[in-house]
């Protein structure tokens, strides 16, 4: 499936960009329950973005980076959850709790285009 950013046209209220270090803990969960899983379906990017957390990283406070940074760990959020969902996925990863929070997190923060290939967020943030 090809993801791609789309622009967005209003702002993320910080609390939003907060919510994404749910991302980066369920791919620590992920790492310790299915490594080669999880090795084999990574973006080669998602070092380079989650090997920080969210605390530790200067965050732009308002605009376009805020909201592209957070559309763009939306859509890793998505991709992780379409693999966890598709063939090939470890038994039982998808219940794991980190990852329950992440879909939780998702659904209700985030939303995906109609045909699944982005995300922005959700105008109720």
């Amino acid at each position: 499936m090809v993801y791609r950013l789309m622009p967005i046209r209003y702002s993320i209220p910080l609390q939003a960009v907060r919510k994404v270090e749910d991302c980066p803990s369920a791919l620590n969960v992920l790492a310790a329950a299915a490594p080669d899983w999880l090795r084999s379906m990574a973006a080669p990017d998602w070092h380079d973005r989650y090997d920080r957390r969210v605390e530790e990283m200067r965050l732009p406070e308002t605009g376009p980076k805020r909201d592209a940074y957070v559309v763009q760990v939306g859509t890793d959020g998505y991709r992780l959850l379409d693999a966890l969902a598709g063939a090939g996925a470890p038994a039982d990863a998808a219940a794991l709790p980190a990852v329950t929070m992440l879909r939780g997190v998702w659904e209700r923060h985030l939303e995906q285009a109609g045909d699944g290939s982005d995300s922005q967020p959700s105008k109720g943030v």
